[in-house]
């Protein structure tokens, strides 16, 4: 595939850069042209100048600053925008399939047309369009939960195009600085995701859809809405400071009287159990083991003085009642969560979630559910957040987050034709980059011979809520899902505010649900926070 960027300057952003290497590493990709739009406002290469600007460049996020072009394109040849006619005429002399136009300037018409797959561009957040106006501020001003990034093909006609590929990041409501970044990281894999699916596919997986891009005149004037954007962002600073030093999280283990299928009906939380828990720790992440027809559960138990978690069982009765335990199952070095369970060749393994190590280990049950022993790692120097193992399709899935790339929103993926390995990671990671629908909550199941995979929706926070996926393709080379169904914390009860994962146990299910309750816990939760190693910081138990 013959590729072309077109680019503000002289240089690019550096998750702009970023997007132009994923693409350039596809071994089927050739970076063919580049187009410089020299009127585009760009601070593009090493600037030096007044200390205003040098102070205002170091408070740039990282992923704004600019870069400057690659080596590897230093001898490909150049066009200027300006000049349409000798622009398109050059994108058909050289055959380029696609040129992904990173400048905010609109493209003129006779170019739009020129490659075989069209001009790309991005647009992030409501308000990014070819007047300048900042990405993600009217999210910011208007409250909003979630930023979307669209990856458009222009059709030339009017201001937007048909949308080859979607995301969705949330809005760090005080911080538009944090908004921003996740924002364009997430921007970044779209291009080398769509030249997949072409590649495969001859087409983007995601139907075309049209998307108008609105246009700056429509709002109000760019300072009052900065001004008001900055003043919900101090508003909501101050909550999230006085909600972390006042307020503390309580989670708790729940049964639902039905299967796990049962989570695609309406009345599916009518009436959950709650297991009690003690005052100094709480029990969350439940997944269920039925043996010799004796209910186990194993599941984070997480110790507020030691702000760590480790992976525990306990027996219940037919009742749903604790008959032995909370137990520690195994030791792990690193604070452990998590701990996904699943069967294979009348074995039982856990793969719990351990990010802190670095890798994902696979733990065997020499008598379950209180002897385990580690059967090595399966994906060495991966920090994987809230892992699946499933086998579909004839082949063996792994599913999980990584907590070094935005793990409330990017889901990755990998496969293999055994347990054992060697695991091969998918080509479309990041699978899925979409904060209401990513990060795993759970086992994934079939129900009338459909694949549907639990994940959490963190649009609002984390441990809000869950979505059911249906997966509609997975391949080593294809991966889709649709959203069908939200669930939302049980409306009875002390535990409303928030549930994060759901997983069967024989014919009745476990999930999960939190209480925020007013604690002077809070407040040292806090301040360890702050006194922590920034890796700590990144605990679910600090996350408001």
């Amino acid at each position: 595939m013959r590729t072309g960027i077109i680019c503000p300057g002289e240089g690019l952003r550096a998750w702009q850069r970023k997007s132009v290497d994923l693409v350039a590493k596809l071994d089927f990709v050739e970076l063919c042209l580049v187009i410089v739009d020299g009127d585009a406002i760009a601070e593009a290469g090493p600037q030096r100048g007044s200390l205003a600007n040098r102070l205002r460049r170091s408070l740039t996020p990282g992923p704004l600053r600019f870069v400057g072009l690659t080596e590897s394109l230093s001898t490909v040849p150049t066009a200027a925008l300006l000049d349409g006619q000798a622009a398109s005429a050059l994108v058909r002399e050289l055959a380029i399939d696609v040129v992904i136009c990173f400048s905010p300037r609109p493209v003129p018409g006779n170019l739009v047309s020129a490659p075989t797959f069209g001009v790309w561009q991005h647009c992030i957040g409501a308000g990014a369009d070819g007047g300048g106006d900042p990405p993600c501020l009217e999210e910011i001003r208007e409250e909003r939960h979630i930023v979307e990034i669209r990856l458009l093909r222009l059709t030339g006609k009017d201001c937007g195009g048909e949308i080859l590929k979607e995301a969705a990041v949330q809005t760090v409501k005080r911080s538009y600085r944090a908004t921003l970044a996740a924002a364009v990281s997430a921007a970044a894999h779209l291009p080398a995701q769509v030249c997949i699916e072409i590649k495969r596919l001859g087409k983007p997986i995601l139907p075309a859809r049209r998307f108008a891009i609105e246009r700056c005149g429509k709002h109000a004037p760019m300072a009052r809405r900065a001004v008001s954007a900055m003043g919900k962002m101090l508003k909501h600073r101050i909550r999230w400071l006085a909600h972390g030093v006042s307020m503390s999280e309580e989670w708790t283990l729940g049964i639902v009287d039905r299967p796990v299928a049962g989570c695609l009906e309406d009345d599916f939380l009518r009436e959950p159990r709650f297991i009690p828990t003690d005052k100094a720790h709480y029990l969350a992440d439940g997944f269920g083991l039925v043996l010799d027809g004796r209910n186990f559960v194993l599941c984070e138990q997480f110790d507020y003085a030691a702000g760590r978690g480790a992976i525990a069982w306990l027996e219940l009765d037919s009742d749903g009642r604790v008959l032995a335990g909370p137990t520690q199952a195994f030791n792990t070095t690193a604070h452990a969560s998590y701990p996904y369970l699943f069967s294979h060749c009348a074995r039982v393994f856990c793969c719990p979630e351990t990010w802190e190590s670095g890798s994902l280990s696979l733990w065997e049950a020499v008598n379950p559910p209180a002897v385990w022993r580690c059967r090595g790692k399966v994906l060495a120097g991966v920090p994987a957040v809230d892992p699946v193992i499933f086998r579909h399709g004839g082949l063996w899935w792994l599913f999980c987050s990584r907590e070094d790339d935005q793990p409330n929103e990017k889901l990755y993926g990998w496969y293999a034709e055994g347990l054992a390995g060697p695991w091969w990671p998918h080509e479309l990671n990041p699978l899925k980059i979409d904060v209401r629908s990513a990060r795993s909550a759970g086992a994934p199941f079939l129900s009338d011979g459909l694949l549907y995979r639990p994940a959490q929706d963190c649009s609002r926070a984390y441990g809000t809520r869950i979505s059911i996926n249906r997966v509609t393709q997975l391949s080593p080379s294809y991966f889709s899902e649709e959203v069908v169904r939200v669930i939302d914390p049980p409306r009875t009860g002390r535990f409303q505010d928030g549930i994060h994962t759901i997983a069967p146990l024989g014919d009745v299910c476990l999930i999960d649900a939190r209480r925020w309750q007013l604690s002077p816990r809070g407040l040292r939760l806090k301040i360890r926070k702050l006194l922590a190693p920034r890796s700590s910081q990144r605990h679910p138990a600090f996350r408001s």
